[in-house]
């Protein structure tokens, strides 16, 4: 059902997008019934590695890594295959 949710949500966003007449350029989805107990930096790839360039996507290694419904960000277009494309 969650990964139902998240292509939902991800046509909304494109919605949104489209009537406003912008980009996007970096992406997160992010689970509310989740608890993050530190803040997220979305250019944060792991410790000591951030990526001010845009090319990596996040996918962190916790619930059923590599299928994580929790949390996911990065770049526009990795965003969208994890969003819209997985089950293709």
């Amino acid at each position: 059902m969650q990964w139902n949710s998240i292509q939902s949500a991800w046509g909304l966003m494109e919605e949104y997008r489209k009537m406003h007449g912008f980009e996007y350029e970096r992406v997160a989805f992010l689970r509310t019934d989740a608890f993050y107990a530190l803040p997220i930096d979305l250019f944060q790839v792991d410790k000591d590695t951030f990526d001010y360039n845009n090319r990596y996507a996040v996918i962190p290694a916790f619930a059923r890594y590599p299928v994580n419904d929790r949390m996911m960000y990065g770049p526009y277009e990795a965003v969208k295959i994890w969003a819209t494309e997985r089950f293709q």
